[in-house]
């Protein structure tokens, strides 16, 4: 099976949970850079527990702290869709691996 929603029910939720994950990674959630937010796609495709098409919350309440705070968005950009497409393609392959029973 692919992986499931796991996402927190609200954007505070969701702010708390990528502030948290710069705190353990000793970088600053703002403003933070497209690349900070890369790596936390990372992590969070790493775990295996947010389908690809299912990201979107998260990056939509990064951007809107930075937003309240009169920060760039920065989980947005060609860096971003790269990192998306990566992960919809790895979840994918992952999926496709996984469904194939050897003949006899």
């Amino acid at each position: 099976p692919g992986p499931t929603t796991d996402t927190p029910v609200t954007v505070r939720e969701q702010q708390l949970t990528f502030a948290q994950w710069c705190d353990h990674n000793s970088v600053e959630p703002l403003p933070a850079t497209s690349h900070v937010v890369a790596a936390y796609l990372g992590h969070i495709a790493e775990r295996g527990r947010v389908a690809a098409g299912s990201i979107q919350p998260y990056l939509s309440a990064i951007n809107s702290i930075h937003s309240d705070f009169g920060f760039d968005k920065p989980a947005q950009g060609h860096l971003i869709n790269l990192v998306r497409k990566d992960m919809a393609r790895s979840q994918a392959r992952a999926r496709t691996t996984d469904s194939h029973i050897p003949l006899p």
